[in-house]
């Protein structure tokens, strides 16, 4: 009954989160604010645990770690 407002909720948190991250108080990069706010979907009920997983592409995963390899490494 309340997800999609719980949902909004999260959004709206994430969004400010990248914002103040830029503030040199609140250290958190956008990675940081990006697993935050996925733990908060899960915990909260906003998202079911299977679906969360459900969307995870394991072939994006493996491109993007050879990508921040092959950039690391030139």
């Amino acid at each position: 009954m309340y997800r999609p407002l719980i949902a909004f909720v999260v959004l709206a948190a994430t969004y400010l989160g990248l914002v103040i991250g830029r503030l040199p108080v609140f250290r958190v990069d956008r990675i940081g604010v990006a697993i935050i706010a996925a733990t908060a979907m899960v915990v909260s009920g906003a998202i079911a645990w299977d679906a969360a997983v459900a969307s995870v592409d394991a072939h994006t995963l493996v491109l993007l770690f050879g990508m921040m390899m092959l950039a690391a490494y030139l």
